[in-house]
């Protein structure tokens, strides 16, 4: 508080005091971390100003505003240092304010120089500009890197769905690499396999020229129709035929009975022997050829045991019929339809016979073929001679002749076997007088 003399003080004075809270006022908004006017804080004095110019090394901007910068800190932190300076001399004038006379002079002084350090100077407001300009600098600049960092992230998504794309490519690429390397395997062994094949069948091929280039050398020749012109070869020709189809019989009939032989090993002996390039010694050759014949007799006496069998069944079975009658001469007979006329004993008939085994089997069949049989009465066999004598014209009967009155132990081979009881169809197909007796054909 001011003494009483100086209670109402004058114009100057007043502006002198509404200067010193002004600057006071100014001095806690702009520095409101400075609690004591007596202390100087110069590392917090000194760390705006660095921040500024670490945020201009930030901007990248050239270094006269680096410059400038440090000028502006230079020159506030005289200011703080002239306004800690006032404010101490404020502080004991007022304390002397009491009891002494306020020294309007000083006080105006103060003022003044409070004003001109309070007052911004042209490179302040050149600093502020710039402080402004450069915030407006970052901003442009912020908003272009979030710009480019959007561009950018974008670009990374697309690449990063181009390398997800690629990768999967890849792996389908491999997989299918896979397969292909699988089939390649297999189609390597595959053709191994068929390279194995192949050498055996070309192997087999050569063996087999070869045996034919052996057989044909051992065959006999073709014979030509030329060939056949002269006697001599006809009737040679005609004797190894007669002989064939004896050997071809022979090998049916046994064939029949079970035992089986293979034509070209028979065609081979045959060669053979006719070369005089056996294979077998005398020993040999008989030993063989009692071997043969004891498993053909054999076979050949299970059959006719067989067939035996097989006769006596059917023959019971067809006697249990009312109409079976037997012959005089021996054999079974059933009329099936008795005829209409008389057959005279010196005429001559068509017969029509069907001829099969007890087990169903045709050795011929003349109704089947259309094929009829016609002859004088007398000149049948004695058993058709007897069975004629039963029927009448268009009869009809069925025979069941014992092996003994049939083909006997020897069969009718290769379709009549040994001791088989065999089967009559006969039918008069018609009948003719002496006179009128049809001619053969």
């Amino acid at each position: 508080m001011l003494p009483a003399a100086s209670s109402a003080p004058s114009k100057g004075n007043a502006d002198i005091l509404a200067l010193l809270q002004f600057a006071e006022q100014y001095s806690e908004k702009s520095y409101p971390a400075e609690k004591a006017p007596a202390v100087l804080d110069s590392s917090r004095t000194e760390k705006r100003p660095t921040q500024s110019v670490e945020k201009g090394k930030t901007d990248k901007k050239p270094p006269p505003q680096r410059e400038s910068w440090r000028i502006k800190d230079k020159e506030i932190q005289q200011q703080r240092t002239e306004i800690a300076q006032l404010k101490l001399q404020l502080s004991r004038l007022q304390q002397n304010a009491v009891t002494a006379t306020p020294d309007w002079a000083a006080l105006s002084q103060l003022a003044q120089s409070l004003r001109q350090s309070l007052s911004m100077t042209p490179t302040e407001r050149q600093a502020k500009a710039n402080l402004l300009q450069i915030r407006q600098q970052w901003y442009q600049d912020r908003a272009a890197l979030q710009q480019q960092l959007s561009k950018a992230k974008s670009e990374n998504q697309a690449l990063s769905a181009a390398a997800n794309h690629q990768k999967n490519l890849l792996m389908e690429a491999e997989k299918r690499d896979v397969v292909l390397r699988e089939q390649q395997a297999e189609w390597r062994s595959q053709r191994q396999l068929m390279q194995t094949e192949l050498d055996e069948t070309v192997k087999k091929l050569a063996d087999t020229r070869a045996n034919m280039a052996s057989l044909q050398a051992r065959s006999p020749r073709l014979v030509t129709a030329d060939e056949l012109k002269g006697a001599q070869p006809r009737e040679d020709y005609a004797a190894g035929i007669s002989l064939g189809e004896e050997i071809l019989q022979m090998q049916e009939e046994r064939q029949r009975w079970g035992v089986r032989a293979e034509k070209g090993m028979l065609l081979a002996g045959i060669a053979d022997a006719f070369a005089g390039k056996r294979m077998l010694s005398d020993d040999e050759l008989n030993n063989t050829l009692a071997a043969a014949e004891k498993k053909v007799v054999s076979a050949r006496e299970e059959i006719s045991a067989t067939q035996r069998q097989k006769g006596a069944a059917y023959l019971r079975e067809f006697k249990k019929d009312q109409r079976v009658h037997q012959a005089s001469s021996g054999f079974w007979y059933r009329i099936d339809y008795a005829g209409d006329a008389q057959i005279p004993a010196t005429a001559s008939v068509d017969v029509v016979v069907k001829e099969t085994l007890v087990d169903g089997t045709v050795v011929q069949d003349m109704e089947a073929t259309g094929a009829t049989l016609s002859q004088p009465v007398a000149d049948f066999p004695p058993l058709f001679k007897e069975a004629i004598s039963l029927l009448k014209n268009h009869g009809t009967m069925t025979l069941v002749v014992p092996p003994e009155q049939a083909y006997g132990d020897k069969g009718y081979p290769p379709k009549v076997p040994p001791n088989a009881t065999m089967i009559y169809t006969l039918r008069i197909a018609e009948v003719y007088p002496p006179a009128q007796a049809k001619k053969q054909p």
